[in-house]
């Protein structure tokens, strides 16, 4: 079996290598293009294709939302279980929902739909399914609203805050203070495109699970 490679951001006793963390958000912050980018991930030995999860090239609004509501297609049970009419499902729909159903998701999808209802002004108390939640801001908004997970929280975390290295590397928690800080870095970004953003959200994703202690 081939050895995985060491990357540049972690020490040989697998701590952080603290100059080369704050080196690479450095450079990050300071790219302007798709290539800055793409130089850092190359340096880094940072993956920016990703197979399990490809590029999404959707975006859902909360109009189309309030549509599938108005034609029952979406609805909630008396116990405001989310429930999806199978009978309006084309057959790509009716293979998703099957995937769901089976994984036991199905109430996921809630916590998507409300990010994507309620985009024009999130919720500030959603501790909850925060990260669903957060993805359906995403899919109305992509370009002002990152995808968030653990992490690229993780990530951030880790530059803001080395001193606590250990506990933040193991964390796969997402919290409020956490989002609006990551949103706040996000935004950052000035005057870039849709590929930028994509680019630097593989990067922050990489980062984060490459630094990540089981």
């Amino acid at each position: 079996m081939v050895a995985r490679k060491i990357s540049k951001l972690i020490n040989e006793d697998k701590s952080i290598n603290i100059n080369e963390y704050d080196s690479i958000f450095a450079r990050i912050k300071n790219s302007k293009t798709e290539k800055d980018l793409k130089i850092i991930a190359a340096e880094y030995d940072l993956n920016l294709i990703e197979h399990k999860y490809p590029r999404l090239g959707l975006k859902i609004s909360a109009e189309e939302i309030i549509l599938l509501k108005e034609s029952k297609v979406l609805s909630t049970d008396i116990d405001n279980n989310l429930t999806i009419n199978q009978n309006y499902l084309n057959p790509i729909a009716k293979l998703l929902y099957a995937l769901v159903w089976k994984q036991g998701d199905l109430q996921k999808l809630k916590k998507i739909i409300q990010g994507i209802e309620e985009v024009e002004n999130p919720k500030l108390d959603k501790p909850e399914g925060l990260v669903f939640y957060c993805f359906g801001n995403h899919l109305a908004n992509p370009n002002n609203y990152p995808i968030i997970d653990q992490h690229v929280i993780r990530a951030l975390n880790l530059y803001n805050d080395n001193s606590k290295c250990d506990s933040l590397r193991k964390s796969d928690k997402v919290s409020l203070v956490e989002r609006d800080n990551y949103l706040k870095w996000f935004r950052e970004f000035k005057n870039v495109d849709s590929n930028f953003l994509y680019l630097l959200d593989r990067i922050l994703f990489e980062i984060g699970r490459t630094v990540k202690l089981k």
